[in-house]
C-alpha cells in the first residue's frame, strides 16, 4: 500500500510510505494517518483514494511547527541525496529556493536540489 502525506498549505510531500500490508479499509487508512500526525501536532484534513491500495492524506500543520521546520538562508541542514541508485545522508548549508524546488550547497561546495522543504532537517 502506498500512502503520500501531503502539505495541506503548501502541496509539498511530507512523506511517501510504502506500507506492505493492504488495507482494506478507510478506517485502517485513518488510523496510519492519526499513528503519524502528531509528530506534527497537524490535523488530517482528507484522505483521498486513488487506485487500490493507493492513497493521499492531507495533512494541516500549524503554523508554529511549519516555521520550526522552514531553514533560513543560510541554515545548516541534512537531507538525502540520490546520486545514480546510492543514497546517502548529506550535510549542507540552503541556500534559497528555485521555482518549485529548494536549493542547498553541501559541504563540498556541491549544488543539490529538494523539492520539498520536508525532505531537509534543520541541524
Amino acid at each position: 500500500m502506498n500512502i503520500t502525506l501531503l502539505d495541506a498549505d503548501t502541496r509539498e510531500v511530507i512523506e511517501s510510505v510504502d506500507d506492505p500490508n493492504p488495507a482494506i479499509h478507510e478506517l485502517e487508512i485513518r488510523q496510519q494517518a492519526i499513528m503519524f500526525a502528531p509528530s506534527f501536532t497537524a490535523r488530517i484534513v482528507k484522505l483521498t483514494p486513488h487506485e487500490e491500495n493507493e492513497w493521499t492524506i492531507e495533512l494541516k500543520i500549524p503554523l508554529d511547527v511549519r516555521r520550526a521546520h522552514t531553514p533560513l538562508p543560510g541554515d545548516r541542514v541534512r537531507f538525502r541525496a540520490t546520486a545514480g541508485v546510492h543514497e546517502h545522508e548529506v550535510t549542507g548549508t540552503y541556500q534559497f529556493k528555485r521555482h518549485h524546488s529548494y536549493v542547498i550547497f553541501d559541504d563540498a561546495e556541491g549544488e543539490w536540489e529538494v523539492q520539498s522543504m520536508w525532505q531537509m532537517k534543520k541541524l
